[in-house]
C-alpha cells in the first residue's frame, strides 16, 4: 500500500501498511522509511517491535524527534510518540496516530502530491499544512512589559496546485487561522472544496488540552476517508 508522506519542516516520515488477507482492517505489518531532504535516516519493518528512533544520533537537523513507533494492541494504528527539537533545542512533546484503511491503496497509488515546503515546526502531508504555535507575547500597556501568553495559534491551509500568485509560488488558501486557549475546540474543519483538487483533504477537530495543541479527523482522497488522524504537539 503506498501512502502519503507526512513531513515535519525536511524531516519526512513514509509509513506503507499491509493488512491480514482474512482481516483487512488489522495491520500485519509496516515499511517505515523517515528522510531528511536526500538522506535517509531510518529504514525498518514494523511488526510487533517497538521501534526506537533519534534522527540527531548522526548529525543534528533543524527539526529532529527522539521517541518510539510502535502498533497498538489492536493492530489498526500506527503509534509515534516522543519528543522534538528545532535547532537542537527541545520544544516539547509530541503525539502521533495514525489509523490507514485497507482500501485506500488503490486511490492513493493514482495521485502524484506535489510537496509542499513547510518551515519548522508545522506539520504537512502533501498539500496540506497544519501550523501549532505557541502565541506570542502581548505587551502590557501599563508596564511596557510583554507578558506570556498560554494559546495556540492554529492555521489550517492548502497549497492549491493550479494557481500561482505574483511572486511566482503556488497559491495558498487558509481554512483555518484562530488562537485557542486551554481546552478549547473548534469543530468542523474541513479543506474539501468544490473544483479544487487537493492531496489530501483534511475534516476534523482542533483543539488545546493539557497544554497541548491537537489536530483530530480524517485524510481524504477525492471525498473518501484514506486514514484517521491524529497529532498531539506540546506547545
Amino acid at each position: 500500500m503506498n501512502t502519503l508522506p507526512i513531513m515535519f519542516g525536511k524531516l519526512c516520515l513514509k509509513m506503507s501498511a499491509y493488512f491480514f488477507e482474512k482481516d483487512k482492517e488489522k495491520i500485519e505489518y509496516v515499511d517505515v522509511e523517515i528522510d531528511y531532504e536526500s538522506e535517509n535516516l531510518y529504514r525498518f519493518q514494523l511488526i510487533n517491535q517497538v521501534e526506537l528512533i533519534d534522527t540527531k544520533l548522526k548529525s543534528q537537523h533543524l527539526t529532529d524527534v527522539k521517541g518510539e513507533m510502535y502498533l497498538d494492541l489492536s493492530k489498526e494504528k500506527i503509534i509515534f510518540e516522543g519528543f522534538y527539537y528545532e535547532e537542537g533545542k527541545l520544544k516539547g512533546p509530541f503525539w502521533l496516530e495514525v489509523d490507514p484503511f485497507s482500501e485506500s491503496s488503490e486511490i492513493i497509488s493514482r495521485c502524484n502530491p506535489p510537496s509542499l515546503e513547510c518551515p519548522p515546526y508545522p506539520a504537512s502531508v502533501g498539500t496540506l499544512s497544519i501550523n501549532l504555535t505557541p502565541s506570542a507575547p502581548a505587551l502590557d500597556s501599563a508596564s511596557n512589559n510583554y507578558i506570556p501568553q498560554n494559546g495556540v495559534t492554529i492555521e489550517v491551509k492548502q497549497r492549491e496546485s493550479s494557481s500561482n500568485l505574483e511572486n511566482g509560488k503556488p497559491k495558498e488558501t487558509i481554512y483555518l487561522l484562530t488562537t485557542l486557549h486551554q481546552n478549547n475546540r473548534i469543530t468542523g474543519v474541513d479543506t474539501a472544496e468544490k473544483g479544487k483538487n487537493h492531496f489530501p483533504d483534511f475534516s476534523g477537530d482542533v483543539g488545546t488540552i493539557r497544554n497541548r495543541a491537537y489536530v483530530d479527523g480524517y485524510l481524504k482522497l477525492n471525498g473518501k476517508p484514506i486514514s484517521s488522524f491524529y497529532l498531539e504537539m506540546g506547545i
